[in-house]
């Protein structure tokens, strides 16, 4: 950053009031983050209705059932793709 471009920041600064400077901080702060964690943060809320019992296995600390899961491999072939198709995942 150049003298001039951190001058003109404290001057942009400066003319905001205390609640606007606040919130012009947490956007830097944000801007600072990851580009994930940045697009974690920002995406829309998942809209996808619950199946019946989700809350309350959620709410139960319960993970998936191994056998609600989809296998890598299988769910790469029904892309067309194989395991072997990506060597540095092994």
């Amino acid at each position: 950053m150049t003298l001039a471009e951190r001058n003109q920041a404290l001057d942009l600064l400066g003319r905001l009031d205390a609640g606007q400077r606040a919130m012009a901080l947490r956007f830097m702060e944000f801007l600072l983050l990851p580009p994930a964690i940045r697009s974690a943060a920002t995406a829309p809320l998942d809209d996808e209705p619950c199946v019946e019992g989700d809350l309350e296995r959620a709410r139960a600390g319960d993970a998936i059932s191994s056998s609600d899961a989809i296998g890598m491999e299988d769910l790469l072939e029904e892309f067309g793709f194989k395991i072997e198709d990506f060597p540095q995942a092994r």
